[in-house]
């Protein structure tokens, strides 16, 4: 980890003159700071690869960055897109609702056979039971 903060240490380094960017440095020109849009983006994002996935956003965001400012268009989109809040929102959520509601409605027709209900979701009686578990489907 210390390793990669003096590589983001030392690829932040912001050239007093901008016409001294090179192309094989990766600058376009001087950046003074961060928005705040792009600020809140950096600060909500989950980083599930820490400091490595942060500097390469960074970098990301001063090759492909076009004002002073680094702005939310130039960071990467895995920074900036949105995740819902809202777990019925998402679409893992969704899914898991419907799989919910199959299992349910199968079990249910079935009058609690896991066997029945298995077979008629073409579904091995084992499997059922996982979801049955995971999706904490509620039976009667």
């Amino acid at each position: 980890m210390y390793h990669s903060s003096r590589r983001l240490n030392a690829r932040l380094d912001v050239r007093r003159d901008p016409h001294q960017a090179s192309p094989e440095s990766g600058f376009a020109g001087l950046v003074s700071g961060i928005s705040a849009e792009a600020m809140k983006a950096l600060i909500t994002c989950s980083w599930p690869g820490n400091v490595r996935q942060f500097a390469n956003a960074i970098e990301h965001a001063l090759v492909f960055g076009r004002s002073e400012f680094i702005e939310p268009e130039d960071l990467p989109n895995s920074v900036t897109e949105r995740k819902s809040s809202n777990a019925a929102g998402s679409f893992d959520a969704r899914v898991n609702d419907l799989k919910r509601t199959l299992v349910e409605r199968a079990v249910v027709d079935a009058a609690g056979d896991f066997e029945v209900a298995a077979a008629r979701l073409g579904l091995s009686s084992s499997y059922l039971r996982r979801l049955v578990r995971s999706l904490n489907v509620k039976l009667p």
